[in-house]
């Protein structure tokens, strides 16, 4: 069941927007259809990419990084109806990877990027409008591909977690809390080709793990944080030359599974946890062998239907949707079968409409991004409901005023579709403190018996 939120602005008072909103529950009825849109003409060779909200007006921003060029540009909008380039980086070689997180939690989304070229890492301080200053993350990676970021110590700062393609290697760089980094320490060794890497925690144990795809081991890893940051390696399963991977709960059983592409044989695996949440193992399922070269790997509610759908780009040209019917039965559909050697997928709200767009980047192409129609498609109106949402947007709470007296149960997720907490209010006012949320795009679900609502609100 999808719904769709109309909003109506009735009045401007004492500085603030009060917005009321008609909530409509519906039902679907259409085929889930994109529009290709150019967001660069004129730069090719994207070997990395990512989206968020860089400038800190509501609106998705693009980081690009072009290997050969030695180059880092970010493309702004505040309409995605066009954007502005600016580069951001010339100096450092290789730029390999570009990763949006909120380094030092200021509320402004910074930027990690591995240069293959220097064998270094830098991360790009963002002062709240879109300029970057360089720090050095570390200096002693030996041919680093691909990052990630989270508080793998548990001190409450961000840390940095990195492969290294010839070193064979997956290290992490403490965050000592003042925009320096501690010297790597090692996570694994000896292992070959290590190429994506993805921080999560595998065993519900509120630690972070790792978990890494190996390009030339043919294999996915995962290594569990224990006591101490002391790192115990896992063989989730085989992956002939995987460089993609991705985690997640895909079948809503609370334990994390992994998809992995592999480039020799063309094929796209799930690795179904079949163990429990705190004991993880795996079984592997092909969910596809017709897709040449995965590159890449996200998931989103892209259809509305409450369970996530699967986006993978492909080095045959093409970026494909996986629509889930709720029971992990995958139906195939094309994107984009004209995107040369598509590199990077990414998933995010560009329009400010409500539903989730699919922004590609490629080697032999330009970045594009794929307008959703799933705010637009026919709809059947279920269930009526009037209620209050303001201020939004907001930088310290949100209010709701129902009609009635009402048990909510809220969940709150960020513009990827992640779950970042869950919580239940009662009454007619409800306040939501939403303070400690960095800047950007937020969906909020609220659920009471057996009708749900989902709104967007932007956080100051």
């Amino acid at each position: 069941m999808n719904l769709s939120i109309h909003i109506r602005l009735y009045a401007v008072m004492a500085y603030t927007l009060i917005f009321f909103v008609n909530t409509y529950f519906l039902q679907a009825q259409g085929n889930l259809s994109f529009t290709k849109k150019a967001i660069s003409d004129a730069t090719k060779s994207t070997w990395g990419m990512d989206v968020a909200d860089f400038t800190g007006d509501g609106y998705a921003d693009i980081i690009t990084s072009h290997t050969f060029q030695n180059k880092v540009y970010l493309y702004t909008s505040n309409s995605a109806s066009s954007f502005s380039r600016t580069t951001i980086s010339t100096v450092q070689q290789y730029p390999y990877e570009v990763h949006a997180a909120d380094v030092d939690k200021d509320g402004n989304m910074d930027i990690v990027i591995p240069y293959k070229g220097n064998q270094t890492i830098h991360w790009l301080k963002n002062n709240g409008s879109g300029g970057f200053t360089a720090i050095t993350v570390g200096t002693s990676a030996n041919g680093p591909e691909n990052v990630a970021t989270g508080d793998i110590d548990g001190d409450g700062n961000i840390d940095v977690v990195a492969t290294s393609n010839e070193g064979n290697k997956v290290q992490w760089f403490k965050n000592n809390g003042d925009d320096t980094f501690a010297t790597a320490s090692d996570i694994g060794t000896g292992i070959a080709g290590a190429s994506e890497v993805i921080v999560k925690d595998m065993n519900n144990d509120n630690r972070l793990d790792v978990v890494v795809a190996l390009y030339d081991g043919n294999k996915v890893y995962w290594y569990e944080n224990g006591e101490n940051e002391s790192f115990t390696r896992y063989n989730v399963g085989d992956a002939r030359w995987c460089d993609s991977i991705h985690v997640v709960d895909i079948d809503g059983d609370n334990d994390m599974d992994i998809f992995a592409g592999s480039s020799t044989d063309d094929d796209f695996y799930w690795f179904k946890n079949t163990g429990t949440a705190s004991s993880p193992s795996f079984s592997r399922t092909t969910i596809d062998s017709g897709i040449e070269n995965p590159t890449s790997i996200v998931t989103a509610d892209l259809d509305k239907d409450n369970d996530l759908d699967i986006v993978v780009t492909s080095d045959g040209e093409k970026v494909i949707w996986f629509e889930n019917d709720g029971s992990q039965n995958f139906t195939k559909e094309t994107i984009d079968g004209n995107l040369v050697s598509a590199e990077v997928v990414r998933v995010f709200d560009m329009d400010n409409d409500g539903d989730l767009d699919v922004i590609a980047a490629a080697i032999g192409a330009y970045t594009v991004w794929y307008e959703s129609n799933a705010s637009t498609l026919n709809v059947e109106v279920v269930y009526p409901q009037t209620l209050v949402l303001y201020p939004n947007p907001t930088a310290r709470v949100l209010q709701l005023d129902y009609v009635a007296d009402t048990n909510t149960e809220y969940g709150l997720f960020d513009i990827t579709g992640k779950r970042l907490t869950t919580f239940t209010k009662t009454g007619k006012h409800h306040t939501l403190d939403v303070s400690s949320l960095s800047k950007g795009t937020y969906l909020l679900k609220a659920t009471s018996g057996l009708q749900f609502a989902y709104y967007r609100f932007v956080k100051e």
